[in-house]
């Protein structure tokens, strides 16, 4: 530090040693002065917080996959075995159930296409509901090219009619929010409920599946292929479902009772007067995160999310003055 006789020329050196190496960013940097402080770029306050509720679930995620034991387990050969591969085994089971139904002429010769030519393992993972507690996992299985891969779709395609006269049928959001308008209460005691099947495929007995469908397959007007013959299909399904999936004695419910409003799909539901309302409904982990507008999509693309987000929330909206609110 050295002093004049003016404060104006009093004035800080700062000696750097020499076997100190520094960069030339950080020299640019010293060369500036010791007040120098840098500023950042005007802070995108929409970003940060979209980054800072990816880094939570990313958080949550850590913790739900965390094991909280140690690996002593699964060194233990003991306790796992590795299991045979199946595939071909079903892969052969398939074939000849496919031929045995086309040489009994219950199937066209066009059925071939139903075996798969080159079969793989299927594979299942899960995927942790972080916004429920204890973080409950919703198993997807990957079944692309597995032996029984066409033959699922083949059945769909049969059973997707049928589905569809069933009187609990229910097609999307929008067939709700029609029957929702025609509804009316008989009486002043309103109470609105939903219930839902806790892990509903993964726990049907195989064998009432199957006496299910046989039962709608036999309400059909035209039977070809015959009721028969579908089972047999279904089975062979049932068979490699078994080999992931845990059956439980008795199916087990979650419900929600309301005398004001309550979820359902993405429809928030209320009672008003002696009929229902509609409205927009998020879940706990929806961020609205749709797409940057800096984004390399096709301009279509992006000039249309805006356009299908407010016709979405206009469909759902039935109260015109909740409609400006949900804008927002």
């Amino acid at each position: 530090v050295t002093n004049d006789s003016s404060p104006e020329n009093l004035k800080t050196v700062v000696t750097i040693p020499e076997n100190l190496l520094l960069s030339d960013s950080e020299k640019s940097v010293l060369s500036k002065g010791l007040n120098f402080v840098p500023i950042s770029q005007k802070t995108d306050e929409f970003s940060v917080k979209q980054d800072v509720e990816k880094f939570l679930r990313r958080v949550q995620l850590k913790a739900f996959f965390h094991d909280k034991e140690d690996d002593s387990n699964t060194s233990n050969k003991d306790t796992f075995k590795t299991l045979q591969n199946l595939t071909l085994i079903n892969q052969n089971i398939v074939k000849n159930t496919i031929n045995d139904l086309i040489a009994k002429q219950e199937l066209p010769a066009t059925a071939k296409n139903l075996i798969i030519t080159t079969p793989r393992t299927s594979c299942i993972y899960f995927l942790p509901k972080i916004h429920k507690p204890n973080n409950p996992g919703r198993p997807i299985v990957s079944a692309c090219s597995c032996p029984t891969e066409v033959i699922s779709s083949y059945l769909d395609k049969i059973k997707a009619p049928i589905v569809k006269t069933l009187p609990s049928y229910i097609k999307d959001s929008q067939h709700a929010l029609e029957i929702f308008r025609d509804f009316s209460f008989l009486d002043q005691n309103k109470l609105i409920f939903t219930m839902d099947i806790t892990s509903l495929y993964t726990v049907i007995p195989n064998d009432e599946g199957l006496r299910a469908h046989k039962h709608v397959f036999d309400l059909r007007t035209v039977k070809e292929p015959s009721s028969e013959t579908l089972l047999r299909l279904a089975e062979l399904l049932t068979q490699f479902i078994t080999a992931v999936n845990s059956f439980h004695p008795a199916l087990k419910y979650t419900w929600e009772i309301s005398d004001t409003s309550l979820a359902f799909l993405d429809i928030k539901i209320s009672i008003e007067g002696n009929g229902l309302c509609s409205s927009v409904y998020y879940k706990p982990t929806d961020s609205h995160s749709y797409l940057l507008h800096s984004s390399s999509h096709p301009s279509h693309v992006k000039n249309s999310i805006p356009f299908s987000q407010f016709l979405r929330l206009r469909r759902l909206c039935s109260d015109d003055s909740d409609f400006p609110e949900k804008q927002t």
